[in-house]
């Protein structure tokens, strides 16, 4: 759209106002993208319509990338081995050989008490500057060995509460790899399992909040959620300024070919 002003990528490497974050630091700040201002929080049921519910929800958390540990938000194959050997397996941590737009050194996942992952949610609220376009990550979208999927649908809403556009990732199933303790199909190269999957919603309404749920059939699917954009609407005094230029060009030309 002529005349936009676009956001900048949030890839959750500072804490806003406060500098670099610490691994499984609350995320409770609101995140800066270009004019706009939001609010990410997870549920685990309750509602989904944009307003956060202490109860059902957390406001999430900085995790580290790399770093081994009880929480991890996935577990990634490193893939240095033979497929169908014994892997290369840490925490959190991007495909080798990925040269897309990584992890960097944080991302951001649900928050340490949040133990559920059959029925989570994520949604990014807009608190200033509604955007009509938004694009983001979502790693680690990988397949069972017992047939189970993981699948995620992000879908915009605007102010109403009503859906503007809606994506879902392709469900990632077990194409061919044997994979490894716990029936992850971790040596899967045909899933997203340590890549991401990026997502982009385009609209001419201003988007309210966007909900990320999870649609797949797995249990224990980790969330993992990097490198988010969102794209504005043009300023009113441009969008004027665009009109007057045409009506000033519309005249000249009536003008000069009478």
């Amino acid at each position: 759209m002529a005349g936009a002003s676009y956001g900048s990528i949030v890839g959750f490497e500072t804490v806003p106002g406060a500098g670099a974050p610490t691994d499984a630091l609350e995320a409770g700040q609101d995140f800066v993208s270009g004019s706009t201002v939001f609010n990410i929080f997870f549920m685990n049921g309750g509602s989904t319509d944009g307003t956060y519910d202490s109860a059902t929800g957390h406001r999430g958390k900085f995790e580290k990338t790399g770093v081994s540990d009880a929480d991890n938000a996935f577990g990634s194959s490193t893939h240095t081995v033979a497929l169908g050997s014994a892997e290369d397996v840490t925490g959190d941590i991007e495909r080798s050989g990925f040269t897309g737009t990584g992890l960097g050194n944080f991302f951001l996942a649900p928050g340490t008490t949040y133990e559920d992952r059959d029925n989570v949610s994520m949604i990014i609220d807009y608190t200033t500057g509604n955007p009509t376009e938004a694009s983001g990550q979502i790693w680690d979208i990988e397949g069972r060995l017992n047939g189970a999927t993981e699948e995620w649908t992000v879908t915009s809403f605007d102010v109403n509460g009503v859906a503007i556009s809606s994506i879902a990732s392709t469900a990632s199933v077990v194409l061919g790899g044997v994979g490894n303790a716990g029936s992850l199909a971790k040596d899967d190269l045909d899933s997203y399992d340590s890549l991401p999957w990026e997502f982009s919603l385009t609209g001419e309404t201003e988007i309210d909040y966007i909900l990320v749920d999870f649609t797949g059939t797995a249990g224990g699917a980790g969330v993992a959620f990097d490198n988010f954009n969102a794209t504005q609407v043009p300023e009113p005094t441009s969008v004027a300024m665009s009109g007057l230029v045409l009506v000033a060009a519309f005249w000249i030309r009536r003008r000069f070919v009478s």
